[in-house]
């Protein structure tokens, strides 16, 4: 390799770092997070399912199937609203839904129905990302 070539990959790898690095967290984290509501439950190492909601859940209306609804997506607003945001050398996802974070962290009489936080499953997914796409460079 050139040094010519070795400062061309430098750049690039440079560049994917700044430009491509935050949106691919972005993207994976918003994704990781807003299936916690499809799969009723939050994946650290493995999912970890929400309780139950009980009674009011049992006389819920089912669905045609005879499915009950799944839980927290009455409206679906809060799984919507996850959004990512690149913040100097952060990338933040947030949601503007005011009671987030009683559901994320429970409250006395209310359970903890997690549904985003750091996640050894959206590590290893970012991780691949990366590496796939780091690799793509290093063929070149």
């Amino acid at each position: 390799m050139s040094p010519q070539d070795f400062e061309s990959s430098a750049n690039e790898i440079r560049r994917f770092i700044q430009q491509k690095v935050p949106k691919i967290i972005g993207i994976e984290a918003t994704k990781h997070f807003k299936r916690s509501f499809r799969d009723e439950g939050f994946t650290d190492d493995k999912l970890e399912e929400w309780d139950d909601i009980g009674e009011p859940r049992k006389v819920q209306k089912r669905r045609a199937n005879g499915d009950l609804p799944p839980i927290l997506t009455d409206s679906g607003d809060l799984g919507d609203s996850l959004t990512y945001s690149e913040e100097g050398d952060k990338v933040v996802v947030s949601t503007d839904v005011p009671y987030a974070q009683r559901h994320n962290e429970g409250l006395k009489g209310m359970p903890k129905r997690q549904f985003m936080g750091p996640s050894k499953q959206l590590e290893k997914k970012i991780i691949g990302k990366i590496e796939k796409e780091l690799a793509k460079i290093f063929k070149r």
